[in-house]
């Protein structure tokens, strides 16, 4: 898994295991993310599940995971201000794509 910033500034890489955890900054310039299975992460903005990222079929990329987009796919609508957005392995792992 790598998410990175507006400027590709990398803010995590890895392969997250089940526990793991990874916090968006909340000052991350536009973060994204790129993962190979996103149906292996759990998402959380200030404690609330978020919707899969995506089904695991296949790997996704420049996925908007910043405090506004991850609350408008939680509540489908764009959000007027930040949190803290939050990734979490899942048993299976997630595997990272460069």
């Amino acid at each position: 898994m790598r998410v990175y910033d507006a400027d590709n500034k990398t803010l995590y890489l890895g392969t997250m295991k089940a526990g793991d955890r990874f916090d968006v900054p909340r000052d991350a310039k536009d973060p994204m993310i790129n993962v190979g299975r996103p149906d292996k992460l759990t998402v959380t903005l200030n404690g609330s599940n978020v919707p899969p990222l995506g089904t695991g079929e296949r790997a996704i990329k420049d996925v908007r995971v910043g405090a506004p987009a991850i609350a408008a796919r939680l509540n489908g609508a764009p959000a007027a201000s930040g949190g803290d957005a939050v990734a979490e392995g899942a048993p299976g792992n997630a595997s990272g794509t460069p």
